[in-house]
């Protein structure tokens, strides 16, 4: 039985009606060092789609159907720098606003991510998530170990050199 807080989060692909909400938080600067925050994600997405590019897919977290955070699915040239399995997708610049943190709410996501995927992105037939976390970033590496992503070394390619390359199989 899901939790009345999991009742009350969703995952939807990002529409411009959680624009608003998710450009309205900013991160502490602890965290800005690990992540994008949603306009600078919208901005590079907006960049890679002007030059024909429409593989990274971003994702509002909505609580209560108000938007509070933003990841991106990226199954786009750079995946080749995580994994070598080209059924894999890449999570990149997961962030929450900072009022809703601290609630379970990164865990939730990660619980219910793999039913979006197969459900709202099926042409992709995704068998594995693939990210990179920072060495720094402890609270992130946590979540990701708990919810069953593994560590597979690190990655050597420039700019990610250093970020810990975590999978997880679905």
């Amino acid at each position: 039985m899901k939790s009345p807080e999991a009742l009350k989060m969703e995952l939807k692909r990002h529409e411009d009606s959680h624009t608003e909400s998710l450009l309205s938080y900013q991160l502490p600067p602890e965290q800005v060092a690990f992540t994008a925050l949603p306009g600078t994600v919208f901005e590079r997405i907006a960049a890679r789609n002007a030059q024909g590019d429409f593989s990274a897919i971003p994702v509002s977290i909505l609580f209560q159907g108000r938007a509070i955070g933003l990841f991106v699915l990226d199954s786009g040239p750079d995946l080749s720098l995580w994994t070598e399995n080209t059924h894999a997708v890449f999570l990149r610049s997961l962030s929450i606003n900072p009022e809703f943190q601290g609630r379970g709410i990164g865990t939730m996501v990660m619980q219910i991510l793999p039913e979006f995927i197969t459900r709202h992105i099926p042409e992709l037939s995704v068998n594995e998530i693939v990210l990179g976390v920072n060495r720094e970033n402890k609270a992130a590496q946590k979540l990701y170990n708990k919810i069953g992503f593994n560590e597979y070394g690190f990655n050597m390619n420039p700019p990610f050199v250093g970020q810990i390359i975590m999978k997880w199989r679905l």
